[in-house]
């Protein structure tokens, strides 16, 4: 009984640092991806305004 609540804590422990992990990377994929295109956009708006 106490090792299968201990393989079931271990299990979600590793899973609340994995969603904990991958949602920090897609975080930064987001702003890393916000900020390309509004770097694009910049630069379609400068050379459409000359």
């Amino acid at each position: 009984m106490f090792s299968f609540f201990h393989k079931w804590a271990i299990a979600n422990i590793a899973g609340a640092l994995y969603l904990v992990l991958a949602a920090g990377l897609l975080q930064d994929w987001v702003l890393m991806a916000a900020s390309v295109i509004k770097t694009i956009g910049w630069a379609v708006l400068a050379s459409e305004s000359q």
